[in-house]
């Protein structure tokens, strides 16, 4: 029950946070037992994206140091999180996973779906760390099991944040084609450990083409700043395809002319400031292309939206340069930040109106009010925002018509620079 709940309050939570949410590739296996093995490059969202993107249940392994202390480990496991022991956690200690695989596998022969992150780590780094064991025995384990008769399959996913730590930004799943574990039988039967590296190998060169590597470190800043700007004059590709396409070039090109590469980041970074300064996203499409009279009917309540959630929307914030140390939790701590910050802030609206005189029910379709304001506040902000800069800006050019300009500078010199 409090899976099925939180899985209702968390996809419409991902719906508000991300602007949009893009599958591609492959359709989900929604039937018959399934090992899901997506990348792991944001510590919340990866897990809450793999629930959105599904219709079927879940179990998910996650690092045993979360169960700690119990009453947390219950809660967790009320909401399908199975620990599971990492080398790194346990100092040259014998690991003890025996319980996790049986429940898996118990899953698994039972038709159930079981998610796991093979990487055994989250970093928020564009590169795939190296990829463990554990799902490829899970799976094998599980069909030696059923005699080969199961029917589980494994499925890469790979996940791709147009940026890996802002609000509102897009996200694309890229599903793979799934593996049909059974046809391992011969292999695994004649040399288990063999086959456990065969399959891992291949979950590794799945996700690698299902997912965005950036070779280079230094160039993962870059890499987000460019395919933002393109994004900005309207695109066709996903995520995935636009940050790969983009990541090319940037490694050709900053390898023979990193002088140029670091004044093209400079230039990026004004152009950043300058759409911030306006209150616009950098990824923002900057071409008008809505309707006018619905941004015009929706005006009054955005506008409401605006003055009843300034004070919550600016403390999140604060709490996330308090408690999110590392940059992987930077848009986990801004989801569950958010999340109870607003929540509370509509307990305490209602208990104000009420305390005011309101009837109970009068201060609760208030509340609802405000809150249907915060919502279409959320999701038609930048573009009211963009309509006020455009159609009613008093002077001969707006600003965001100079905005265009400096972006189609960019783009022209980028499109010179292209080698790929």
């Amino acid at each position: 029950m409090i899976y099925q709940i939180g899985r209702r309050v968390f996809a419409f939570a991902i719906g508000q946070f991300c602007s949009e949410v893009r599958l591609a590739g492959a359709a989900p296996q929604e039937l018959g037992p399934l090992v899901v093995v997506p990348n792991h490059s944001n510590f919340l969202l990866d897990s809450l994206l793999i629930n959105f993107a599904y219709r079927r249940e879940f179990w998910f392994l996650a690092k045993a140091t979360l169960f700690q202390p119990q009453p947390l480990a219950a809660l967790l496991r009320a909401c399908h999180l199975v620990p599971v022991q990492r080398r790194q956690d346990q100092q040259g200690e014998q690991l003890k996973n025996d319980e996790t695989f049986k429940f898996a596998i118990e899953k698994l022969s039972a038709g159930k779906g079981i998610v796991v992150f093979p990487e055994g780590v989250s970093l928020g780094e564009r590169r795939l760390q190296p990829i463990k064991t554990g799902a490829a025995r899970i799976a094998l384990q599980s069909e030696a099991a059923g005699e080969f008769n199961l029917g589980l399959m494994i499925q890469p996913v790979g996940i791709t944040y147009a940026d890996l730590r802002q609000f509102r930004s897009s996200v694309t799943l890229t599903f793979g084609t799934p593996i049909r574990v059974a046809e391992l039988q011969a292999a695994y039967q004649a040399d288990p450990l063999a086959c456990v590296r065969e399959l891992t190998a291949r979950i590794e060169d799945q996700i690698k083409r299902l997912t965005v590597e950036v070779a280079s470190a230094e160039h993962e800043l870059l890499v987000e700043k460019i395919a933002k700007l393109y994004r900005s004059r309207g695109s066709t590709l996903d995520d995935r395809e636009r940050l790969a396409l983009v990541a090319r070039n940037v490694e050709l090109v900053a390898r023979s002319k990193p002088e140029l590469a670091q004044e093209i980041s400079s230039r990026l970074d004004e152009y950043g400031g300058m759409a911030a300064a306006l209150g616009l996203d950098p990824a923002q499409r900057l071409e008008f292309v809505h309707d006018r009279l619905r941004l015009s009917l929706l005006a009054p309540l955005i506008l409401i939206g605006c003055v009843t959630h300034v004070l919550p929307y600016r403390f999140v914030p604060v709490l996330v340069a308090r408690y999110a140390s590392h940059p992987v939790a930077i848009a986990s701590v801004k989801l569950a930040a958010g999340m109870a910050v607003f929540a509370a802030w509509y307990l305490l609206l209602w208990c104000v109106f009420w305390a005011m005189g309101m009837e109970l029910t009068g201060a609760l379709v208030l509340t609802a009010f405000i809150i249907f304001c915060g919502y279409i506040t959320n999701n038609y902000y930048y573009l009211f925002r963009l309509h006020m800069l455009t159609e009613l800006w008093p002077g001969e050019r707006s600003p965001v018509e100079l905005l265009r300009v400096v972006r189609d500078e960019l783009i022209a010199e980028l499109e010179v620079l292209r080698v790929d």
